[in-house]
């Protein structure tokens, strides 16, 4: 099995999967932001522990790597849901 980061912390509370942490199974890093996120009346998700970075569209990130995450673990932040992790390669 491939091991993907985890999403460590997310601090966009408008999104419906951030409940107590990311609840999203995994999720896609594009280059304006997380794009799993989502803003309903609903949350999303379930307590799967902590979501994963399945892919990112960051090619300008150190971390990027053939399309996929290399950091340990990936925070997301900020009213855009950008990635805080990035690193400019």
């Amino acid at each position: 099995m491939i091991k993907l980061p985890i999403v460590s912390d997310c601090s966009v509370k408008q999104c419906s999967f951030n409940h107590d942490g990311c609840n999203a199974a995994a999720m896609t890093m594009g280059t304006e932001g997380c794009t799993t996120f989502v803003a309903l009346d609903v949350k999303g998700g379930a307590a799967h522990g902590s979501a994963q970075v399945g892919a990112c569209q960051r090619t300008d990130c150190a971390h990027n790597d053939h399309l996929e995450c290399s950091a340990n673990a990936v925070e997301v932040g900020k009213d855009t849901a950008q990635c805080l992790t990035f690193t400019a390669a």
